[in-house]
């Protein structure tokens, strides 16, 4: 493999680096055959880090072989927890490891393990320990430091071996901007973390394979990628699945300058001159004749590096996970490479209401210029509309209409949620006024409420036929500290039973309370779930939970099955380097309320784009091979728990039901 020499890398530090780089080839044990490869994958993989970044010796602690015991290893891994550059920067950590993985465990059940160099004479080392290590340099890069560092500490694992998948245990990735309801607070100074694994949690690894590969795709100009389109770029053989997940995903590789990637923007795969490929279809939305732009980043746009539509392209079939598009007409299809992203530009109809004496201001703010990427119609009538406009003085409020789908069982209890038989559907109405207000000549920024609004509205309402959520129970708790783990945010567990009872949640906020989630599955399905907080104030539509991004062959949607069937459950907020939420009402209110929503899928399939940053914020900006098994039928549902939140000084709770002309 030849590393070709670039440019400087414009969005990494060098001297802010700290990396531990462990390859072995020879074991002391018989037990562990030797590897022919891995010494010389960490060897490319120092040279990656000294020729294209940049990175000093003198932050570059390597271990090969048998010098690589348990001790060295654990003591490398102690430096990297603690080590940093000074007191004034940002520091990116990063871990690699090249080698065998055991899943020989204790006597009290099985543990994975990387094998050290001096493996069969100790113990090697749990993945449990790498965990450990993210959680307390993402702990230490938020908290410690917050009155001394200018950025955070950013934390990359690569693992070259068997069974690493196992290292993952679930993510969070969001746009990093919600700044209201779910405050996340272990992410004052927004510290990430990657976990990037050569495999899934029951493969082996080829010897030689993941890191060759890895390195070609950063063979590139990487300034453009993320860590998500990186593993867009990333090619493999169909029997090994890297795997990669992490809150620091949708971020420039190994920058400290937070989230870049668009998650509006969904891979598209030309295939041949005239096919292109959607990786989304009617479980998100999508119908025959929507238009999107295509862009040859997955990046937000900035003022340095905008990243404009090339062409315009319309679906034309459509299936549940998948859309076939053609380019539109007049529009130049020359320009598409084999991978590249759309964005959705036109919606449905969006009903609006407003006053009479209004009506041919809101029709100017609608020329017939914006009609085909934002309709709209007007209505007579504030029960038939979505969005609701008063203008007051010089400034515009809106009222959302919010219309949930609840449903009744024949049995009672926590559990009925999914294993009661349905007797009824009713239809509960709120309408709810939102408490920022936007300038009346501000026309860009109306236009941009209306359509965030639509697609808040589209995504609460939108649903499925297909039963697979059957047998899978979301529970909500309230999370304290371990026993005798002291106060850290990173040893907590629940300390409450379910708080949801019947697709609802009735909370007590005081603020400081934090929150985590467990997703558990009886049915017989392999589950990927998706889970979102819809907040209607600001109308940002919040990530908790989404899967890691796997890539096999020629796809990207393989992935291990974070929701396996019989699973003990899955833990969302309390688990590896993952954030604690609390909820927060606003100032001058007494309730709140909100809305989580819990997709299944039966294979990945991308509803990380339902997610909306608010539209009051501009800006907001090693190995043998495997049987693959059969694809399972592609299903997808989704379930809807109401949140109303009271503050613990209210002694009694009131319905938050705004008439239409309240403020």
């Amino acid at each position: 493999l030849h590393l070709t020499d670039a440019r400087i890398y414009s969005h990494f530090r060098r001297q802010d680096v700290l990396v531990v780089n462990i390859g072995i080839n020879e074991y002391a044990s018989n037990d562990c055959p030797d590897l022919r490869k891995a010494v010389a994958d960490a060897d490319l993989f120092v040279e990656f880090l000294q020729k294209r970044l940049g990175v000093v010796d003198a932050n570059i602690v390597s271990l090969r072989n048998r010098e690589a015991s348990r001790n060295a290893s654990l003591s490398s891994l102690q430096w990297l927890e603690t080590g940093r550059i000074d007191y004034t920067s940002s520091v990116t950590k990063i871990f690699y490891f090249a080698g065998h993985a055991d899943v020989r465990g204790p006597v009290t059940g099985t543990t994975e393990l990387l094998c050290p160099g001096d493996e069969g004479r100790v113990q090697g080392i749990e993945f449990c320990r790498i965990r450990d290590m993210v959680r307390k340099i993402v702990d230490h890069g938020d908290n410690i430091y917050t009155h001394l560092a200018d950025g955070p500490f950013n934390q990359i694992v690569i693992l070259d071996c068997c069974w690493s998948g196992e290292l993952l245990g679930g993510s969070i990735r969001g746009h990093g901007r919600f700044p209201r309801f779910l405050k996340d607070i272990s992410s004052s100074f927004q510290g990430s973390y990657v976990l990037l694994t050569s495999s899934g949690r029951d493969e082996r690894a080829i010897d030689g394979l993941f890191t060759r590969n890895l390195l070609e795709a950063l063979d590139s100009n990487l300034d453009n990628l993320t860590y998500i389109s990186l593993m867009h770029r990333l090619k493999m053989p169909e029997q090994q699945t890297p795997h990669c997940e992490g809150s620091g995903i949708q971020w420039r590789l190994f920058s400290h300058q937070g989230p870049a990637a668009d998650e509006s923007l969904t891979l598209t795969m030309r295939k041949g001159d005239d096919t292109f490929v959607l990786q989304a279809g009617s479980a998100h939305g999508h119908t025959i004749g929507t238009r999107f732009t295509a862009h040859l980043t997955n990046l937000k746009p900035t003022p340095t590096r905008p990243n404009p539509a090339v062409c315009i392209l319309v679906i034309k079939s459509t299936d549940i996970f998948s859309s076939v598009l053609d380019t539109a007409r007049n529009s130049d299809r020359a320009r598409l490479p084999p991978l590249f992203y759309l964005k959705r530009v036109s919606s449905k109809a969006i009903r609006l209401y407003i006053e009479r004496s209004h009506q041919t201001w809101l029709e100017s703010v609608f020329p017939v210029s914006t009609q085909d990427d934002l309709p709209m119609m007007l209505v007579n009538d504030v029960q038939s509309c979505d969005l609701g406009l008063v203008v007051s003085g010089a400034q515009v409020q809106f009222k959302l209409h919010i219309r949930l789908m609840k449903t009744k069982y024949k049995d009672s209890g926590i559990s009925s949620t999914v294993n009661g038989d349905t007797v009824e559907r009713m239809t509960e109405y709120i309408l709810f006024g939102l408490p920022d207000t936007v300038d009346v000549s501000n026309v860009e920024g109306i236009r941009r409420v209306i359509k965030a609004a639509g697609h808040f509205l589209h995504h609460l309402a939108h649903s499925s036929t297909s039963t697979i959520h059957r047998g899978v129970k979301m529970e909500l708790h309230k999370l304290a500290p371990k026993l005798g783990a002291g106060s850290s945010s990173q040893f907590l567990e629940p300390s409450s039973g379910n708080l949801i009872n019947e697709e609802h949640a009735e909370l007590e906020v005081d603020g400081e309370v934090q929150f985590g989630v467990t997703i558990r599955n009886d049915g017989p399905l392999m589950l990927y779930p998706y889970l979102f907080y819809f907040d209607p104030n600001d109308l940002t539509i919040q990530p908790w939970y989404l899967p890691p991004i796997g890539v096999s062959g020629t796809e990207t949607t393989r992935a291990d099955s974070p929701l396996p069937p019989g699973s003990p459950g899955l833990a969302i907020g309390y688990d590896v380097a993952q954030h604690t939420w609390r909820f927060v009402i606003p100032e001058g209110r007494d309730t709140d309320i909100g809305f989580f929503r819990l997709f299944l899928s039966t294979r990945p399939a991308y509803f990380e784009t339902i997610q909306q940053e608010s539209p009051f914020e501009v800006g907001a900006t090693r190995g043998t091979s495997r049987v693959l098994p059969k694809a399972p039928k592609a299903e997808w549902s989704v379930q809807t728990v109401t949140i109303d939140q009271k503050r613990t000084y209210v002694s009694k709770h009131t319905e938050y039901l705004s008439s239409f002309l309240s403020h």
